[in-house]
């Protein structure tokens, strides 16, 4: 789908009929940009883009003119109510707000006027001396609704959080040491207690010290970090069945920093008696984290048991996809690529003409290929018919179903190959030498002819410049010209009329509508191609792929009302919609580029199709592609340079981050990681101070472990330098 509005034709072969990508990854998504050192930042950006964020704020506000904006600077701080209602403190807590933001709009419009650079040291001590009288009143107001009696526990807790982010903004302007911030949120968490609300404390304690933790394992306080572990590890003892998902996620940062302090050395026991307590637990929630500990230590673990494998047996077994199973005696003796790979991986596919080369020179002689596909098992009926013809005869096996033998989860889960040597790239082959033992872990090209040879000895013929096999295509590509069969069928099949759309078909009859207009399409470029070379049009041309283009419109637009008409059909299964939906996505793609429209078309097309799914009672996906949807924008604004497109959705992800509290999801963990590769990538663009602290702090308290593993990557995107 990506490469699709390049090459409009033999993308739709494989992507168009039977998409591979998920629904969120459809839109295709640009590279990241490069990482470069942060921007500087000054305190009054702090302030104003994220201390004062009124949300109360109406559009007629947010326009008003400088000149209006400076007059209303002057009105009084608002009063705080001396014996309000938890509706008057909280309105009072906005009004604070709004009124702070209007004053420091306004400091910042007056210097400008008077030719003062906003940016100095001395410009930023006045906006601090300002917000904190403001901030000093918002925390009293906050107090006072704390104080009230009958408050809901939702109601105080969500004041709480907001207490803790003003006094931590007030640290900041104020310039506090960390320890003299974390001694007064300990005091405020024993006030709360104090309160009788135990609850909240408890889970602002847990919050505290996981935050402590990450801290100390940032600085590498390997003394510090024994203490609290060794905490840990009583607390996990004593609550038995009865552990919380707070201690529970207490115990997952313990076990991952600990794997990051190199100085530290955990106890043995310590993996295996966490992973117990887990999976004993009587809170299902805290099961789940068991399960998802455990693969999570098997991926970190797995990048150095994938390069220790060199040299040593490699674990292999599971099931082929032609039912029968694998028997390590079947292989003893021989030499066995073993290659993970799929159809839809570019590099994967280049490399087969060379494995079938050195598969026929060898496979005599004891030479095995085993492949193991990262395909859609779903799809296997589409795996099997590539592979019928391609000619690729040895054995396959689904990823799902290759594994380590005699070895599985706490929870009696089997073990994947991939998880448990951490194999998350492909293509990844894999050779293993006939006494078992690997003898190369990226067997390509050159290095796996070289192996062979140090092996078997030369093969003649094997260096022929003019080697059929070496020149032979895959069907995916054009098909070879002395073929006259084919080119003919192609000929004639290019003068065919397309037929009309089915008024009121079933699923099957779109799907069959639009496989054979898919063919009919790819035989229309091969015939245009061929003939466009005996005129002499260089098909590199731009001459010759603006006529591609128009020749493949009427093809698409036809597969789109097949589509449209599919989407609405009743009683269709949610796997077919979704597929629907994913193909519906790279039209909307393929048809934009095809009429030369820019990013913002198809963004606007598809934000409509979302819309659209929504009015169908599919909120879910239509969420799915609003948020990759507005991942991509980001990416655009990246590349573009729009500062200010860019500026508006930081700050939208900042409030979603902080929103979702606890349940950031994986999809919120890459937005914010994005951003603050964003944020570097543009030098003109001023990051709120303290971003990143929060980002890490959310990732790193995040309910869900796969949120967790995002603190490592963000990490590295933070201190990246900018040789890097």
């Amino acid at each position: 789908a990506e490469e699709a509005p390049a090459e409009p034709a033999a993308p739709a072969e494989e992507a168009s009929v039977e998409p591979v990508a998920p629904a969120e990854e459809a839109l295709a998504e640009p590279a990241a940009p490069a990482e470069e050192a942060p921007a500087s930042e000054t305190t009054s950006d702090v302030i104003v883009s994220e201390g004062v964020n009124d949300e109360s704020k109406s559009d007629d506000e947010a326009v008003k003119s400088d000149d209006e904006k400076a007059d209303s600077a002057d009105d009084a701080i608002p009063a705080i109510p001396e014996n309000g209602t938890l509706e008057d403190y909280q309105d009072c807590i906005n009004d604070l707000k709004a009124a702070f933001q209007k004053k420091a709009q306004s400091m910042i419009f007056q210097a400008q006027k008077d030719g003062v650079n906003t940016q100095t040291e001395e410009f930023s001590n006045s906006l601090k001396g300002v917000a904190k009288e403001y901030f000093a009143r918002i925390e009293q107001t906050i107090d006072k609704a704390l104080a009230l009696k009958d408050v809901s526990d939702k109601d105080f807790e969500e004041l709480a959080v907001e207490k803790i982010q003003v006094s931590r903004l007030s640290a900041q302007i104020n310039n506090e040491d960390d320890n003299v911030t974390l001694a007064k949120m300990e005091a405020f968490i024993a006030q709360i207690r104090k309160m009788g609300r135990n609850k909240i404390a408890d889970n602002f304690e847990a919050l505290l010290l996981q935050s402590k933790i990450v801290n100390i394992i940032r600085s590498g306080n390997a003394e510090e970090f024994a203490k609290i572990a060794a905490d840990t590890d009583e607390k996990i003892q004593k609550a038995g069945k009865d552990i919380e998902p707070s201690l529970a996620r207490q115990a997952v940062v313990i076990l991952m920093g600990s794997k990051e302090m190199p100085e530290y050395k955990a106890p043995k026991e310590r993996q295996d008696n966490y992973l117990k307590a887990l999976s004993e637990a009587s809170d299902p929630e805290v099961q789940k984290m068991a399960g998802d500990l455990e693969r999570a230590i098997l991926r970190a673990e797995g990048e150095k048991r994938f390069r220790d494998s060199l040299g040593n047996e490699f674990k292999f077994g599971g099931t082929f996809t032609d039912g029968s199973e694998y028997n390590a005696k079947d292989y003893a003796g021989k030499v066995v690529l073993i290659d993970f790979w799929a159809t839809w991986c570019g590099p994967c596919r280049a490399e087969l003409p060379n494995v079938k080369k050195m598969y026929k020179a060898y496979h005599d002689k004891g030479f095995e290929v085993i492949g193991v596909t990262c395909d859609d098992p779903e799809e296997e009926e589409d795996l099997n018919k590539f592979l019928k013809d391609n000619d690729i005869s040895w054995k396959q096996m689904f990823d799902g179903k290759a594994i380590v033998p005699d070895q599985k989860t706490k929870s009696g889960e089997p073990i994947l190959v991939s998880e448990y040597y951490g194999i998350n790239g492909i293509p990844c082959p894999v050779l293993i030498g006939k006494d078992g033992k690997v003898i190369s872990l990226n067997a390509r090209g050159n290095e796996l002819k070289e192996q062979l040879v140090k092996i078997y000895g030369e093969v003649e013929g094997l260096d022929a410049s003019d080697d059929e096999e070496v020149e032979e295509e895959l069907d995916i590509v054009e098909e070879e010209e002395d073929d006259v069969d084919d080119l003919d069928e192609d000929d004639q099949a290019a003068d065919e009329a397309i037929p009309d759309v089915p008024e009121s078909g079933t699923l099957a009859d779109y799907k069959g509508y639009f496989q054979k207009v898919n063919g009919m399409l790819n035989k229309k470029v091969r015939s245009f191609t061929r003939q466009a070379k005996k005129d002499g049009v260089d098909p590199e041309s731009e001459k010759f792929a603006n006529s591609l283009k128009e020749i493949s419109k009427d093809y698409f637009i036809h597969m789109d009302k097949a589509t449209d008409k599919a989407l609405v059909l009743k009683d269709v299964s949610d796997e077919d919609f979704g597929e629907m939906v994913e193909t519906k996505i790279q039209l909307i793609q393929i048809m934009t580029d095809l009429n030369n429209e820019d990013a913002s078309a198809a963004f606007a097309k598809i934000e409509a199709f979302a819309a659209q799914l929504r009015k169908m009672g599919k909120a879910e996906i239509a969420d799915d592609i609003e948020n990759a949807l507005f991942r991509n924008k980001v990416v655009t604004y990246i590349q573009t340079g729009k500062v200010e497109e860019f500026a508006k959705a930081a700050a939208e992800i900042d409030e979603r981050v902080k929103k979702a509290g606890k349940d950031i999801t994986p999809d919120l963990a890459q937005m914010a990681i994005l951003i603050v590769m964003g944020s570097k990538e543009l030098k003109e663009y001023k990051a709120p101070e303290g971003r990143t602290d929060n980002y890490l702090k959310a990732l790193s308290e995040a309910s869900n472990p796969e949120v967790q593993k995002f603190v490592d990557v963000l990490k590295t995107v933070i201190n990246q330098k900018d040789d890097e």
